[in-house]
């Protein structure tokens, strides 16, 4: 499916690029993108189910990570940025906080 391992462009990304998770996020997709996460919001409460749990079971589904790995990823990746999210909310004129989620 992937032309390269995600083990070997997620090593690029930090080794050879440098770059680094910014502090309070918890995933790398989209993880600069205040409105990805706020998409992720509204998308976990209008279906019950996130964007990152959609991810993770097309992974399983596809067979590229099983179950429990999904589960441990998803605890530790599927947690919502709260400063991005309020970012966006003032982007919109809205208070912090203003969906609870």
């Amino acid at each position: 499916m992937f032309l390269f391992p995600i083990s070997v462009l997620v090593k690029q990304i930090l080794d050879d690029l440098g770059w680094r998770l910014p502090n309070g996020f918890y995933t790398m997709k989209k993880a600069d993108c205040a409105f990805a996460h706020l998409k992720n919001v509204m998308t976990s409460l209008t279906s019950g189910a996130s964007y990152s749990d959609s991810i993770f079971s097309n992974m399983v589904r596809y067979g590229l990570i099983n179950r429990d790995e999904a589960l441990n990823r998803l605890q530790r990746e599927g947690q919502l940025p709260v400063d991005p999210i309020n970012k966006a909310y003032g982007t919109l004129g809205l208070p912090d906080g203003y969906i609870e989620y």
